[in-house]
């Protein structure tokens, strides 16, 4: 009778020579064990005791980067692949450290059994020694590659298709951001009418193929799989407005999965319809792991749309994401009902949610809460959150996916999705937005151009101006919406300056609270459509302080608060202040948060010509009025608010050159004969910043491709 290790074995290049008689003869010497996700099996440094064969999940070979204490991954291998013979033949420590991305199941062969084989089989000396002199090749050219989430599951806070259809459009923007192959899991029981309804067909190809082919198809034999191909590729560019990037991954273009069989594998978006052959019930939870670690060699992301089930199906399924998403309706009570169900779920596996985004939509029947995020971190203290508020309701977001006449992917809907894309491809775009005083104007221009061309803005930060400019973008999602509302409440609403005694500053600052409590009311940072983060300064500890939860009005005074011109902003135990201070363009704000690539809009000029036009000689009535001494001092001299402005402008310069390595690409606007205090002059400085991004379009382009 076969050892149940040998259809194992014999799919590993080390035994690719051996006879059946010979497999069933070493099989015995292995054992099996199982590890779960995120666990450790071999350290980098120990000393190597095993070789392990992976029979099903997924593992990755990390080594430590001595920059930042983070981890780079070198490798990520699937079953049939082998790691730890190195060790065990050269007698040197492991050289990096192997740890499970799923639930795995091993074969492990002791060091006393491996010396054992090599000398009873020759054939395996020799193959051993072929595959070290090819690895000892290798050593020395491993390059390590991002890590991006390749398992992505949707939860849902209430019942019906919905979190079907998000996975659907997710799918479709992963797709085309570049990904070549997608797959969606279907785990919460679609009806195969919602599935047509979607365009998808019945594939070309058939997965039970690729299953049979390999030794894990054994445990996956209780199960069938129904496989569909999205097949209406004339709506994509019509309807949903997404153009095909040119594809930055992909795993599979053809799988030799043995000496006599090859199945290609056509690029698209899949649908996987999951369900016990007997009983036409759902998949169960023992089927999870050994399935996510099949196909994801040949898929290059996989959605698992859960539904909103509690089951131990839907509790292993998070349990193996790298990514979870979450849809919720933007309020206490709505989220205490989701937190519960994903607290329950993580007990049935004694784990934590990983890296999850949650997308709030507007109440059914109820007002929304503010300030949500405070909540959701109290809720989940341990768990790495993002969060994306929409505007409206479910059914809102339905009715936009069907509307012809509607392009989705400019849509807020759209957008909110196509942010959620490019996280899971690493294609994110932030835009950082510098100070400037009423140079700052010319961030709209930026943004108009960047809208125009459909340029995403998946996250912002500002200093200054730039952070009154971007919490209006943050806040509308719109362009227009920001030139339109900046130029009614602070371009045409009169001055900005109130003098007060100059104990703590010249300005009182009531004129600019009282602009930005009109624009923001009582909003908080979890009511803007599109994260932003406020760069400010403590005066007391000298710290970058940066906001992102809280009241937007506030954050966006205390950033404004030039010292010495506008009295700083009491916020707890600080006194904010300006963030141009110490950061004047905050691109390495959006890289720490994870921004891939960041365009910066820098509107400080490197020379002040609006200042050194004071100094020219004046001619006629001009020079005959400058004899008398207080008059030529009030023209020809620079006021007190534009010396203090310009002193920080300088040093602000040096230190914007040394902060350029965090951006991808800056726009620099002509804006230097442009007085910073007339906030009156609108419309030539918006223009400038216009003319800076249409001159950068080409190489922002580049960039985000």
């Amino acid at each position: 009778m076969t050892h149940e290790f040998v259809p194992t074995l014999s799919r590993v290049p080390l035994f690719a020579d051996f006879t059946d008689q010979e497999l069933s003869e070493i099989a015995p010497y292995f054992k099996m064990v199982t590890i779960r996700r995120n666990k450790n099996v071999l350290s980098i440094n120990e000393e190597g005791k095993f070789l392990y064969i992976l029979k099903y999940g997924q593992v990755k070979i990390v080594v430590p980067n001595e920059k930042d204490g983070s981890e780079d991954i070198l490798a990520s291998l699937g079953p049939g692949n082998y790691f730890g013979e190195m060790s065990l033949l050269t007698g040197e420590p492991v050289s990096a450290t192997v740890k499970t991305s799923l639930d795995s199941e091993f074969l492990i062969l002791g060091k006393e059994s491996f010396t054992t084989l090599l000398k009873q089989y020759s054939k395996l000396s020799f193959s051993i020694s072929m595959i070290l002199s090819k690895r000892l090749r290798e050593r020395n050219v491993f390059q390590s590659f991002e890590s991006l989430p390749e398992t992505v599951s949707v939860f849902s806070q209430t019942g019906g298709s919905f979190s079907a259809k998000l996975s659907f459009l997710l799918g479709l923007f992963l797709h085309h951001e570049g990904l070549g192959r997608v797959l969606i899991i279907d785990a919460g029981g679609t009806d195969e009418s919602f599935i047509h309804s979607l365009a998808f067909s019945e594939a070309k190809e058939k997965l039970d193929a690729f299953i049979d082919s390999h030794d894990i198809g054994e445990s996956l034999r209780t199960v069938v799989g129904k496989l569909y191909q999205y097949s209406n590729e004339s709506e994509i560019s019509r309807h949903f407005g997404l153009t095909m990037k040119k594809t930055r991954k992909t795993r599979v273009k053809e799988l030799h999965v043995n000496q006599h069989d090859s199945y290609s594998y056509d690029q698209g978006l899949y649908w996987l319809k999951v369900t016990e052959k007997d009983t036409h019930s759902l998949m169960l939870s023992e089927h999870v792991s050994p399935l996510l670690s099949l196909v994801a060699q040949i898929y290059d992301v996989i959605l698992l749309d859960l539904g909103n089930m509690v089951s131990a199906t839907t509790a292993r399924a998070l349990s193996q994401s790298d990514k979870n998403i979450v849809l919720a309706e933007r309020n206490i009570q709505s989220l205490q009902i989701v937190s519960d169900k994903l607290k329950k779920l993580c007990r049935m596996e004694e784990t934590k949610l990983c890296n999850t985004s949650f997308i709030l939509f507007q109440p059914e029947k109820s007002a929304p809460d503010t300030n949500i995020l405070p909540a959701i971190k109290k809720v989940f203290p341990e768990t790495l959150v993002s969060l994306n508020t929409l505007p409206f309701t479910l059914d809102y977001c339905d009715t936009v996916t069907r509307n012809e006449n509607m392009i989705f992917s400019r849509t807020p809907a759209g957008r909110c999705i196509g942010r959620l894309a490019r996280e899971i491809t690493g294609a994110t775009v932030g835009v950082a937005l510098g100070g400037g005083g009423a140079r700052g104007y010319a961030h709209i221009g930026a943004l108009k151009l960047l809208e125009e061309e459909n340029v995403p803005v998946d996250v912002m930060a500002g200093s200054s101006m730039g952070s009154l400019v971007g919490a209006v973008y943050c806040m509308t999602g719109s362009a227009a919406e920001t030139e339109r509302i900046l130029r009614t409440e602070l371009a045409e609403s009169g001055s900005i300056f109130d003098l007060t005694l100059p104990v703590t500053s010249f300005l009182r600052g009531k004129r600019i609270r009282a602009i930005s409590e009109a624009i923001f009311k009582k909003m908080t940072f979890s009511d803007l459509i599109i994260p932003f983060y406020v760069v400010c300064v403590d005066l007391i500890s000298g710290q970058e302080i940066v906001i992102n939860e809280g009241s937007v009005s506030q954050a966006v005074q205390a950033s404004s608060a030039i010292p010495g011109i506008f009295k700083p902003v009491r916020v707890k135990d600080k006194y904010l202040v300006d963030g141009s201070v110490i950061n004047k363009v905050p691109a390495n704000v959006l890289q720490r948060y994870n921004a891939h690539n960041v365009i910066s809009v820098n509107v400080t000029p490197d020379r002040d010509s609006f200042m050194e036009a004071r100094i020219a000689e004046p001619e006629g009535v001009g020079k005959l009025i400058r004899r008398i001494p207080f008059i030529k001092d009030m023209l020809d001299e620079p006021n007190i608010l534009q010396i203090i402005n310009r002193s920080l402008n300088i040093t602000n310069t040096q230190m914007s050159r040394v902060g350029a390595q965090y951006t991808n690409y800056e726009i620099k606007p002509i804006i230097e004969h442009f007085d910073f205090l007339n906030f009156k002059m609108f419309d030539p400085v918006v223009e400038a910043g216009y003319v800076a991004a249409r001159k950068s379009l080409e190489e922002i382009k580049k960039i985000i491709q």
